[in-house]
């Protein structure tokens, strides 16, 4: 039954103008973006700089590139799912989707297949996209894309687990308010972090960490573009920019986030199926 519900979810996704104005706008940033590294790769040309400077500059604007698609992937997992369950709750169109002997589990979970489907693939579409249109101007990048894409593609599982929570729980609009207002919470968090470490203040530090513990989705994009940022790039001194971190987030943040995606997830299961319809 997870199965013929994913399959409705998608027919669903496809019926959404939205959904294909956020596909329409991502594909625009990356005619955008490859034009721009072609105007960069000529002016590094003309300038004849050395082969290590263009390998530090590919992966440099390759990360820059993927922090604008992360931000596409988790708005685009926000819309398809904002009013997922609290729409079709509002609506009465739940009625029709909830019955015997179908589980209300398989629903939230069948929805959830969906919604990936169609987030990990616009990702996959996006990051390998930027990825050959740095290959093909600047030169390759260093580090391996896979495990960054799995690393983003768990920030869209936090995101659709709070999503699908907060639609069992109230209405579709303060459903997207609380998820984007835990999305800044947490870049800001992180942005408070990165510049106590650069003057060693430990006050500063705690309070990102808090953050990050309470939505850790700017964690897993550190470590996403960690493993792909050159060493001259990992230094504190570039850690002012949204696109680096002071230092490597640890395994065991890795680790809670998700388990962090998980609980979500399972607490979503738990409240539908406790929801009062």
């Amino acid at each position: 039954m997870i199965g013929v519900i994913a399959v409705m979810t998608l027919r669903e996704i496809a019926q959404r103008r939205l959904s294909w104005v956020l596909v329409g706008l991502g594909l625009a940033f990356l005619v955008v973006y490859g034009v721009g590294l072609w105007a960069i790769e000529r002016e590094v040309a003309q300038e004849g700089a050395a082969a290590v400077f263009r390998g530090q500059a590919a992966s440099a604007f390759f990360v820059v590139g993927l922090y604008v698609i992360n931000f596409l992937v988790l708005v685009l997992g926000v819309i398809v799912s904002v009013d997922t369950l609290s729409g079709e709750i509002a609506s009465g169109t739940v009625h029709t989707i909830v019955t015997k002997p179908l589980r209300r589990a398989d629903v939230v979970l069948g929805k959830l297949v969906g919604h990936l489907v169609v987030v990990g693939a616009f990702l996959a579409v996006m990051g390998l996209g930027a990825h050959a249109l740095v290959g093909a101007t600047l030169g390759p990048v260093s580090g391996d894309l896979v495990p960054a894409l799995a690393l983003m593609l768990l920030e869209a599982v936090i995101v659709l687990g709070l999503s699908y929570l907060g639609g069992a729980l109230t209405g579709t609009l303060a459903n997207g308010l609380v998820v984007f207002m835990l999305y800044a919470l947490a870049l800001v968090g992180s942005w408070i972090e990165r510049i106590g470490a650069a003057l060693g203040s430990a006050s500063a530090q705690y309070v990102g960490i808090v953050a990050s513990l309470l939505m850790p989705t700017e964690v897993l994009w550190q470590r996403a573009a960690w493993g792909l940022l050159p060493p001259l790039f990992r230094q504190v001194e570039f850690g002012f920019t949204p696109f680096t971190a002071a230092n490597q987030p640890s395994p065991a943040m890795i680790g809670y986030a998700g388990l962090y995606a998980l609980a979500a997830v399972a607490l979503a299961v738990r409240a539908f199926s406790r929801r009062d319809l």
